[in-house]
């Protein structure tokens, strides 16, 4: 005979009790002296899956990166995104954009981790996309485009 299934108290949710009947969320709220109300749907996993806060999408929790156990409230790749914008000084918006474009190294299509944002390290201006390949080449040759002449030229010798 299988034990049957225990949800929270407050109605309407359907997490899994954690203390005095209640879930995590709902105990955290009468903890801290709180009227109960219900979750955020961004913050409820139910069978494996999550939605998403930024792009809205039902998603299984592998697609959340974990903080204290727990999935947080965007996916990896809106996260990466927010980052990406947080690291340049440039809107979602506009990191969207960058990474729907070729390699501008090779002109490769290149999508997810080996997708790389070009900068110059001094001023930090975003130049462009570049593949894992030509990000390595030009990071090698420290920017300096007269090592990738003299490269270029010794390549044409032989």
């Amino acid at each position: 005979m299988t034990k049957p299934q225990r949800t929270c108290s407050f109605p309407g949710c359907v997490k899994e009790p954690l203390a005095h009947t209640l879930c995590s969320g709902h105990y955290n709220q009468q903890w801290k002296g709180e009227e109960l109300r219900p979750l955020r749907i961004f913050s409820r996993v139910i069978d494996g899956m999550k939605v998403c806060s930024t792009c809205k999408q039902n998603l299984p929790v592998a697609d959340f990166h974990k903080k204290l156990g727990d999935p947080i409230p965007n996916c990896k790749s809106c996260r990466s995104i927010e980052l990406r914008a947080q690291t340049y000084g440039i809107t979602k918006a506009e990191v969207v954009e960058l990474l729907k474009r070729p390699c501008e190294g090779c002109g490769v299509e290149v999508s997810g981790k080996g997708q790389h944002i070009d900068h110059c390290h001094e001023s930090n201006a975003v130049r462009g996309v570049l593949c894992s390949s030509c990000n390595t080449i030009l990071g090698a040759a420290k920017d300096r485009p007269e090592t990738l002449r003299r490269l270029a030229e010794y390549l044409e010798r032989f």
